[in-house]
């Protein structure tokens, strides 16, 4: 399972906003539309150059014997007067 959001934009908190005080060995939940809870343990951190991300590797489960998340985020500095919409 691969979930993406955002750290936030400006002085607004995205839901990701404390994504970067996990560390390995914290327990992550997700909380299913039906209700069920899954319970990942974090195996690893990684701060990824935008250019260097590889996101076939995102989508297999550290332990490949068994099912996995990866949360990803966008992560540095807003540059006042961009943003994707009006980047080039």
């Amino acid at each position: 399972m691969l979930i993406d959001g955002h750290s936030g934009i400006g002085a607004t908190q995205g839901i990701f906003h404390d994504l970067t005080k996990l560390v390995a060995g914290d327990d992550v939940s997700v909380k299913r539309g039906d209700g069920q809870v899954f319970t990942y343990k974090v195996a690893d951190v990684q701060v990824v150059d935008k250019d260097k991300v590889d996101m076939t590797r995102l989508l297999v489960s550290t332990d490949t014997a068994k099912p996995g998340l990866t949360l990803i985020t966008c992560a540095g500095s807003q540059v006042p007067g961009r943003s994707r919409s009006n980047s080039a």
